[in-house]
Order: C-alpha cells, then sequence, then structure tokens
C-alpha cells in the first residue's frame, strides 16, 4: 500500500521553532511509521488522534523527555494517509490537555475530508 504523508503548517512552524533539531528526525519518524503505521499510544477519546515519542540524539535525556509528534492517519483511496498534527517538548510540558486534542482531532478531520486540498508527500524509503 502506497504511503503519503502532509505536515500541518502548525506542525512545520513547531518544528522550526524548536530549540533542538526536530525536522533532522523527519525521515526516521517517516520510516517507523511505514513499517508500522499504529506506532505509539492512541490518545484516549480521541482513538483517529495518536502520538510517538521523537528521540532527538543530541539530547541524550532518556525515553521520558525528548518531543512527541501527534499525527492521524487514515485510508483514503487505497492510499495510506498519515497527517503531523502536532509537536513539543516534553520538558516544556508534560501534556496536552483534552481542548488541545479536540482542535487536532477536528483539524485532522477537515484535512481528510478533502485530502486533495492538501500537499501530500510520497514516503521513498531509498532517499
Amino acid at each position: 500500500m502506497d504511503i503519503r504523508f502532509h505536515c500541518t503548517v502548525q506542525f512545520r512552524r513547531r518544528c522550526r521553532k524548536a530549540r533542538h533539531p526536530v525536522e533532522e528526525q523527519c525521515p526516521s519518524v517517516q520510516l517507523v511509521l511505514s513499517t508500522n503505521l499504529i506506532f505509539g499510544l492512541s490518545v484516549p477519546k480521541f482513538p483517529e488522534v495518536r502520538k510517538m515519542r521523537i528521540a532527538i540524539p543530541q539530547l541524550k535525556l532518556g525515553k521520558r523527555k525528548g518531543y512527541r509528534c501527534i499525527y492521524s492517519r487514515r485510508v483514503v483511496d487505497e492510499t495510506e494517509h498519515v497527517v503531523f498534527l502536532e509537536a513539543y517538548f516534553k520538558g516544556d510540558k508534560a501534556d496536552l490537555v483534552p481542548s488541545d486534542y479536540l482542535v487536532i482531532a477536528r483539524i485532522a478531520k477537515e484535512i481528510f475530508e478533502n485530502p486533495l486540498g492538501h500537499e501530500w508527500d510520497d514516503f521513498d524509503p531509498l532517499l
């Protein structure tokens, strides 16, 4: 099955403004999700939203520190679509609050309702 990825504006902005090189880990995150699309944890009360850890090798902070990536996935026209919705540093906030997840779930729903209205990147593990 083909896999396509989309990063929301908010996700890209957070990664660019991060204190650590989060964007450098995007190919690794895509590789992980291309082999295991349900990697990470489902967010309670928001089953369409998942979160996973992003390790930043330079940080050496252990399992519980580092960044979190919030994403959603759905099959659209026989293609798996993954949307990266949010990224945050665990040192800045322990977790998102339910109202944050509500907004994130709404954004994911809007994107999946009109997938052709968004830019998607095909995943190529050889790149």
